[in-house]
């Protein structure tokens, strides 16, 4: 069974074996004009489905981009989420570390130990250079 779209958009049928009448291909022609309606109907519906299938193909092309956009995006907000809880227990963990470095004994000793080095250090420099009177 044959079937186009007619210049409105509406699908029509041809239904095979319909038989012809004078003016539509009578006089043993009834055939020839037949296949010739078959012939032209399926051109019409051959590029009728070519310009569906590209309209598909496009549409399914930007409806994958739209939601792979939309996918990454809420990839990037969750994993912001989830990266700025980490940050803000590490934050919280160092500070309540910090008070025990900088007030721990170990930590005292060893910055009282550097600040007598340097100064020691400064004082050799003194020593050793000559003193000039004015």
């Amino acid at each position: 069974m044959g079937m186009f779209i007619n210049d409105k958009g509406y699908v029509c049928y041809i239904r095979s074996g319909v038989i012809m009448s004078d003016t539509h291909g009578g006089g043993g022609r009834e055939q020839l004009h037949k296949i010739e309606f078959e012939g032209i109907c399926n051109d019409i519906v051959d590029k009728k489905l070519d310009r569906a299938m590209v309209a598909i193909e496009k549409g399914i092309q930007e409806a994958v981009s739209q939601y792979g956009a939309e996918v990454w995006k809420e990839l990037v907000l969750s994993l912001k989420d989830a990266l700025q809880e980490d940050i803000v227990s590490e934050v919280k963990i160092g500070f309540d570390n910090a008070k025990e470095i900088f007030y721990g004994s170990k930590a005292q000793e060893y910055i009282r130990k550097n600040i007598e080095k340097e100064i020691y250090k400064e004082l050799d420099k003194l020593r050793s250079r000559p003193i000039q009177l004015r």
